[in-house]
């Protein structure tokens, strides 16, 4: 059929108006595109609304910055704590006081101990003679401790000395 139009039109120029009005029937159905753009801005407002809730959160920030202030409130009354803690320290350098009266009797004491020394002189003697009598006995065992390496060194010859053989 196609084939039959293009016949007709090439061979009759006449007929070409006739194509002509076929082209009016479709700016038709053209306009009814047209109405369909009036949908899509429906859509559009759409957005708009999304774009409102936003600002609700933007909103709720601000209360998170009120809470702050009473933090910083509450560490004044920290502040106030400490310094009864200073109160506190004075009453320890008061006890302090009665123990420095507590030595001068001490030292009151080592006089009388003083005194029955010199009354018995006999006791530092003996005590003199006994330390006499300790100190060649130390002489003894440094000399015993001594011999102990002679043995050693004669091992080596595979002789043995008794340290008493001195």
């Amino acid at each position: 059929m196609l084939d039959f139009l293009f016949q007709q039109l090439q061979l009759q120029p006449q007929p070409q108006p006739q194509p002509q009005p076929q082209p009016q029937p479709q700016p038709q159905p053209q306009p009814q595109p047209q109405p369909q753009p009036h949908p899509q801005p429906q859509p559009q407002p759409s957005p708009q609304p999304r774009q409102q809730p936003p600002p609700p959160p933007q909103q709720p920030p601000p209360p998170p910055q009120q809470p702050p202030l009473p933090r910083q409130q509450p560490p004044p009354p920290r502040q106030q704590q400490p310094p009864p803690r200073q109160q506190q320290p004075p009453p320890r350098q008061q006890p302090s006081p009665p123990r420095q009266q507590q030595p001068p009797p001490r030292q009151q004491q080592p006089p009388p101990r003083q005194q029955p020394q010199q009354q018995q002189p006999l006791l530092q003697k003996q005590q003199r003679q006994r330390l006499l009598r300790k100190q060649p006995q130390q002489q003894q065992q440094q000399r015993q401790k001594l011999l102990p390496l002679v043995p050693v060194s004669n091992r080596l010859n595979n002789e043995i000395l008794l340290p008493t053989a001195t």
